[in-house]
């Protein structure tokens, strides 16, 4: 799974917030946060402790919908601001752990989150670079399903991240965890079948390992349109963008390329121009 992706990340000058709709993670308004004192988080660490406890995710939920929320909004801006957000935000998720106004739990799944994001931007230009993101990333995810619950997403994101051992450590670290990772998967399925996350990773599996481990392109295009089909905004985008990376490794170059085009007429990004461009020109845009 040697391959390249061409990622747009264009250099920001300009504080996040001048980007149109552009808020934090931490500082939108919350359906707990309505007597909030000195940050939103603070008032609701304990009802959110309780929440947990009581293995009701929902704040959790909220908190991941706000991301991809402002994932969206970015994207929706050719990713003007995307490494300056991650970051901004990686930062400020380390200070309100910190504060004590976020719990473990919480904690570590949006460090998990954020750093396998950070890690997708710099794993081809800058492989040096997007290493620490990955350790940390994978420290999170372990850590956190180590801590317990049924929390689908939870688990779902670890797999993800377990996956990504083929590109940093290469195929026999891969197959020394391919059995967490799908184990972990199968788990966020049982917890919840529509868990957009887990339908990914399962198509990926199906769309990038050897037939001889269950690889299987039609899984794959079925797997991602189930994707689609439980998401909003920005991971259906993403669920859309695989889809038609299935399309074209299914010889459907055709309908590859309608999908993409049909996501251009929604946002104005470069990547998507790329995908077009490399259909076209009969190349596998994610390599």
């Amino acid at each position: 799974m040697n391959r390249r992706r061409r990622i747009v990340v264009i250099s920001v000058t300009l504080c996040v917030s001048s980007v149109a709709g552009m808020g934090t993670l931490f500082g939108a308004q919350t359906p707990s946060a309505t007597t909030a004192h000195h940050h939103p988080l603070s008032s609701t660490y304990r009802q959110t402790s309780q929440l947990i406890a009581q293995e009701d995710y929902s704040y959790l939920e909220h908190l991941v919908d706000n991301f991809y929320h402002q994932l969206n909004v970015l994207f929706e801006n050719n990713n003007v601001g995307l490494e300056s957000y991650l970051i901004t935000t990686r930062a400020e998720l380390a200070s309100q752990f910190e504060n004590g106004d976020l719990t473990e739990y919480e904690h570590h799944f949006l460090a998990a989150l954020i750093n396998i994001q950070l890690y997708d931007i710099y794993r081809n230009s800058n492989k040096k670079r997007a290493r620490p993101y990955f350790d940390d990333a994978l420290y999170h995810s372990q850590t956190l399903v180590d801590l317990g619950g049924h929390f689908a997403s939870a688990y779902s994101l670890h797999s993800s991240i377990l996956s990504a051992i083929f590109e940093v450590h290469g195929i026999f670290k891969w197959l020394e965890r391919y059995r967490d990772s799908r184990d972990s998967n199968t788990f966020a399925f049982e917890i919840d079948a529509t868990n957009p996350l887990a339908w990914q990773n399962k198509g990926l599996l199906a769309l990038f390992i050897p037939p001889l481990f269950g690889g299987s392109v039609p899984a794959a295009i079925t797997a991602f349109e189930h994707m689609v089909q439980h998401s909003n905004a920005y991971l259906k985008l993403r669920g859309n963008m695989w889809l038609s990376i299935a399309y074209f490794k299914n010889g459907d170059t055709p309908r590859a390329i309608e999908i993409i085009q049909l996501l251009r007429t929604q946002y104005n990004n470069d990547i998507l121009t790329y995908y077009e461009e490399s259909y076209a020109q009969g190349k596998n845009p994610f390599r």
